[in-house]
This record gives C-alpha cells, sequence and structure tokens, in this order.
C-alpha cells in the first residue's frame, strides 16, 4: 500500500497505481449521502453536485441514521491514511448529544441526554481479561457522573459493587482517574458482577437499557482434552473467552457429553448437533402379571437407552410411540439389566424391520451479497443441495437471498461467501429442521458407521 486517495475531497491528479476511479465512488458517496436530506436530494437531482460543505453535513446526518458507514484504509507502520481519518473522525463521527439514546424506565421507553447532572447511567459495552489485572469491564456512560468509590446499582441482578478504581486506556496504556462523566467509556477492574451488556444506574431498579445485539454463531468445534488434567484448564480458558466475546458459545451436547464451541470465525466443524427433545411415549398395557410391576421401568429405560445410543449409523431416533402388552419373566434369572438388554434387542429388531431413514438438520440461510453476484450464490447454492426460497431487495446496489441447505454441506461457508463476494457479502444461519437424507448419502454414512465400528473393534 502506498498512498489513499480522499474520495470526498477529490484532488486535480490521481496518484499511479490508484486501483479505483476516485471520482466514480465520489459520486456514489455523495448520492447515498444525500437520501438522508430530501432538500440536499432535490438539489443534487437538480444541479447534479453540491458543495463539499453539504456532502459533509449529509455524510454526518446518513452516519446518524446509519444509512451510511465511512471506510478509511490505513497502514500505521507506514503512517499512510492516518491524518485521513482523524478528519474524517472530527467531521462524520456524531457527538453524543446529536445521537438519540433510548432507555426503559419503569417500562416507559424514553429518550435520554448525556446530562452531567442527570442521573447515572451506564452500560457494560466490553469486557476483556487482562493478564495483569484481571477482569476488565468497560463502561459507557449515558448520563451523569462515576466517581471513584462510588456504589452503583447493578439493574436486574439487584445489588450494588462499589467502583475502587476507573482507569482510562489509551491504547495499551492505563491511567487512573478520579471521575468519569457522561459520554464517555471508563473502565474498571476485578468487578465480576458485571457482565457485558450489564445496565448500571445510582440505585433505580426501574432503568433498563436495551440488550446489545451480538451476531449468532455460525460453526461449532468439539472440544476434547488429551487427559482429564487438562479438563480443568480448558474449562477456564474457554470460560473466559466467552466472557470476552459475546458471539462466543459453550455448551456440552445433551447426546455426545462432548464439550462443543460456537462462534463466528471460521473454524473447522467436527461436531455439530441441534438439541431437539426426544420424542417418546411409553404406554404400559401390561395386564395380569406377565411382567412385574418392578421390571416395568426398567423396559422404558432400555427403550430411551437404545434410542439415543441409535441403530443406524449410531444416530439418536426420535419420535417413537411403544406399548408394552405382554412378556415372560423367569423368578430367578429375571432382573432390571436383563429386561434392559432384552428391550434393546427388541427395538433394534423391529426398528431395522421398519426401513428407517436418517434424518439430517437443515439450516436457513439469509446471504446478503451485491445484486451482480447473485448468479455466483445460486450456483454454489446449488451444489450444495440448497433450496432457493426468494431475493429481496435492501438497496440499489445489494440483495438477501432466502434459502435452506443442509448443515453438513455448509463447511467453511463464510469463506466461500467472501471469496464469491470480493470480501462484501455476509450471512446468517438458524436451525431449520431435520429432513430425509438423499438415498446415496444414506447409504455413504451406513458404510462410514460401519467401517469406523470395524476400525474401533481392532
Amino acid at each position: 500500500m502506498g498512498g489513499v486517495v480522499d474520495a470526498v475531497r477529490l484532488s486535480d491528479s490521481i496518484p499511479d497505481g490508484t486501483v479505483m476511479n476516485p471520482a466514480e465512488i465520489h459520486q456514489k458517496i455523495v448520492a447515498a449521502a444525500v437520501e438522508a436530506d430530501d432538500d440536499l436530494m432535490a438539489q443534487y437531482f437538480e444541479k447534479g453536485t453540491i458543495s463539499l460543505d453539504d456532502v459533509d453535513r449529509a455524510i454526518l446526518k446518513s452516519v446518524i441514521a446509519g444509512t451510511l458507514i465511512p471506510v478509511f484504509c490505513t497502514a500505521v507502520k507506514k503512517d499512510i491514511g492516518i491524518s485521513e481519518l482523524m478528519n474524517g473522525i472530527a467531521a462524520y463521527a456524531p457527538s453524543p448529544e446529536q445521537l438519540k439514546r433510548r432507555v426503559t424506565v419503569a417500562g416507559e421507553d424514553l429518550e435520554i441526554k448525556p446530562r452531567l447532572d442527570g442521573p447515572l447511567i451506564g452500560q457494560i459495552v466490553k469486557t476483556r481479561i487482562d493478564p495483569y489485572i484481571s477482569k476488565v469491564s468497560y463502561i459507557r456512560l449515558y448520563s451523569g457522573t462515576l466517581r471513584k468509590d462510588d456504589r452503583v446499582h447493578i439493574v436486574v441482578e439487584s445489588g450494588t459493587v462499589k467502583i475502587s478504581q476507573l482507569l482510562e486506556f489509551q491504547g495499551g496504556e492505563r491511567e487512573q482517574i478520579e471521575e468519569a462523566t457522561a459520554a464517555n467509556i471508563v473502565a474498571v477492574a476485578k468487578v465480576d458482577e458485571l457482565h457485558t451488556g450489564t445496565t448500571i444506574s445510582d440505585g433505580s431498579d426501574e432503568i433498563r437499557m436495551p440488550p446489545i445485539a451480538f451476531p449468532r454463531p455460525m460453526v461449532g468445534l468439539a472440544v476434547e482434552p488429551r487427559s482429564q488434567a487438562d479438563q480443568t484448564k480448558i474449562s477456564n480458558a474457554l470460560q473466559k473467552m466467552e466472557e470476552e466475546d459475546p458471539s462466543f458459545h459453550v455448551h456440552r451436547d445433551e447426546q455426545t457429553h462432548v464439550m462443543v464451541m460456537e462462534d463466528m470465525r471460521e473454524l473447522h466443524l467436527r461436531e455439530f448437533y441441534f438439541d431437539e427433545n426426544l420424542e417418546f411415549c411409553f404406554v404400559d398395557r401390561i395386564s395380569g402379571g406377565s411382567v412385574p410391576n418392578q421390571f416395568i421401568p426398567a423396559v422404558e429405560k432400555g427403550f430411551r437407552e437404545q434410542m439415543r445410543r441409535g441403530v443406524i449409523a449410531g444416530y439418536q431416533v426420535q419420535s417413537v410411540i411403544v406399548e408394552l402388552f405382554f412378556g415372560k419373566f423367569h423368578s430367578v434369572d429375571s432382573n432390571e439389566t436383563a429386561f434392559r438388554t432384552a428391550t434393546a434387542h427388541c427395538f433394534r429388531d423391529l426398528f431395522v424391520q421398519a426401513l428407517p431413514a436418517i434424518l439430517e438438520p437443515m439450516v436457513s440461510l439469509e446471504i446478503t451479497v451485491p445484486g451482480d453476484r447473485i448468479g455466483d450464490i445460486t450456483s454454489d447454492l446449488n451444489t450444495r443441495r440448497g433450496q432457493m426460497i426468494g431475493v429481496e431487495e435492501i438497496s440499489s446496489d445489494f440483495r438477501t437471498i432466502r434459502a435452506k441447505a443442509p448443515l453438513a454441506n455448509l463447511m467453511a461457508y463464510a469463506r466461500t461467501v467472501s471469496s464469491l463476494t470480493g470480501g462484501q457479502g455476509s450471512f446468517t444461519m438458524d436451525f431449520s429442521s431435520h429432513e430425509f437424507v438423499p438415498p446415496n448419502t444414506h447409504a455413504a454414512i451406513v458404510v462410514a458407521a460401519a467401517n469406523g465400528r470395524k476400525s474401533s473393534a481392532k
């Protein structure tokens, strides 16, 4: 990177090696900015141009409205683009008084102003685990003044904590300060009760800031410690990561008892399951005592255990109704283990006769891409057995594709979307349903499971 070109204030000469046409980018910026101001839009369409001061005001207004996001390219080590970035922040970053902040007070939605003498209202916007000073919570103050040694109220938890020290960070440097006022961000250390999204106040439990929206995790990875001694270390490390990154989640899968971490980052997906209740109904129709009452719970348990273990390729079985209407027992040899084992064999035999099918998790996709890349995305979805649902125009340049596809075919999909759209695409993914896998896929899964069992037996 040899330099940057200001696409708002165009210079007379264009440096050699410029990869885009600054004049075209300028026109797109102006056209997007004036959409936030009807008068400027009318003037722009009438005259084809507006003054640079009007462009600056239009960009600021668009930023406040959330319809335009300025992008600056910099190379810090080469000192390239730094002055342009700082000038852009001064010109296009709105002051706290220009932004409308909403807060819920006693169930009523109200606007708050960044007044220094107003009630204390703040929210934890970031959490960081510092290797030297432990947990650090960054508080954004929307109203009032926070002073060292103040006691603040934690909304929802209905508790109070003492703020023993206030820290101001500048890069890697930190400085202790005596107070922080509205419209500032300040940090506090070693307060375990504070978490990202928590609202603090000066005593009222009726004041609540809107929850911070975080992206949903896209992929998951099974975590398997090499030894039992590593279990605690891994758990502690993952807990710290989860505290720092609200889009990172850790849970233990109920089916496999394996620890699974989910995140937005591109992870190799080794194991991923959607939790769904085991749909099972057990009907006791025994009459005449053909199966003693003390063994009937063992029969039900045997069915449940075999359903969880699965019959075809080791996958869990769902949506089963079992009626127990007859059985035999031996006064000496019968016990709970024998009934559970007999039940499991019975279930496996009958289940195979019923010609079972394997279900696979399907996910709903919303893929936002430039309009000229829709064909590339849809072609790729077809190779993944994706099903197109519809396309929605969200702006003059971007479209959102709604589709459904098998989760198993979406490995590394974030990388694919980025590659096909030149880094301009994004997507969200949510569990939709379970559907039958195609016959050829079914056969491949069964063969792979059988080979895996043979390898384990050796």
